[in-house]
């Protein structure tokens, strides 16, 4: 049984044993899978200094960091890349229910295949419930530092 409630949106639930007495924890629940709508800044460091912010909705604290990951995958080609041979996946801090920031990697250390990531777009995804990374098109970039001389 699901309740019905069609919005987007992660609700506040009190539980209780017997109807009379409620737990008052205020444990926030989202009913539906994250979902990406933006992220910010579009261009980032390639020292991996960059915090993003990705914005969207459905983005509740699990308390199981293996559950809250953000993938990052090149495109075109939705091939997830890797950081030392491992998934290029970091865990994400929730901000509230439509905003979680996540670090980014230094552009040196992805690879895409037997290759580096180089200046090639790529994208945020979100972990659903299902352990699954949610696709979108929103491209990030790294941008090329200038060379500054004295």
């Amino acid at each position: 049984m699901y309740p019905e409630y069609p919005s987007p949106e992660t609700l506040t639930v009190d539980v209780s044993m017997n109807g009379i007495d409620w737990s008052g924890d205020k444990v926030q629940f989202a009913y539906i899978d994250p979902f990406v709508l933006g992220v910010k800044p579009r261009l980032i460091s390639p020292k991996g200094t960059t915090t993003l912010l990705v914005e969207g909705y459905g983005m509740a604290h699990t308390g199981d960091d293996s559950k809250q990951q953000i993938a990052f995958k090149h495109y075109p080609d939705n091939k997830l890349l890797t950081v030392a041979g491992k998934p290029a996946q970091k865990v994400y801090k929730v901000l509230n229910e439509n905003q979680v920031e996540v670090k980014t990697f230094p552009l040196s250390e992805l690879n895409n295949g037997d290759k580096g990531q180089d200046y090639d777009p790529f994208t945020v995804n979100i972990m659903n419930p299902d352990g699954e990374f949610d696709p979108n098109d929103i491209f990030i970039y790294y941008y090329a530092e200038p060379d500054v001389k004295k």
